[in-house]
Formats: structure tokens, sequence, C-alpha cells
């Protein structure tokens, strides 16, 4: 577990800033094994509903407008920038 928070606070120096904010993991690579790919406007779509239901207060606390993304797909990253 320390080495866990040591690594994240390397990588993440302001964990405070990442608080609040929606979490998008797009996996493509071998995942059409599995299934069909999502695509971005899926997710984007995902996280909007997301955003807006915590802005009408069902969540609490509150989220950001910001997305953290985890993902291998170039043209996921050039999606949401």
């Amino acid at each position: 577990v320390d080495t866990l928070k040591s690594m994240r606070e390397e990588l993440y120096p302001e964990t405070d800033s990442l608080r609040n904010t929606i979490s998008v993991h797009i996996r493509r690579g071998d995942k059409w094994r599995e299934a069909e790919p999502t695509n971005d406007t899926a997710y984007d779509l995902a996280a909007q509903n997301l955003y807006n239901g915590c802005k009408a207060g069902f969540c609490e606390p509150p989220l950001k407008r910001e997305i953290f993304l985890s993902t291998e797909d170039p043209s996921a990253v050039d999606y949401f920038v």
C-alpha cells in the first residue's frame, strides 16, 4: 500500500485536483474479440449524463466538469481533447 501511495504521489502530486473528476477508461486494443467497440460519443454522453445528474443534486459531492481519460487509443484522446 505504501508503494502504491508513493507512486500515486509521484505521478499525481496534486491528488486533490483529481477529486470529483469523472474518470473514463476506453479500452480498444483486443477488446473487439469480446464485444463490439463503444464509440467515443457514447462515452462522452455517459460522462455528460453523470455530470448533469450530479449537478441536479443526485450525488454528493458535486462533480467537476473534467474528465480523466485512460486509454491506449490515440483517436479517443483526440476526441476528448
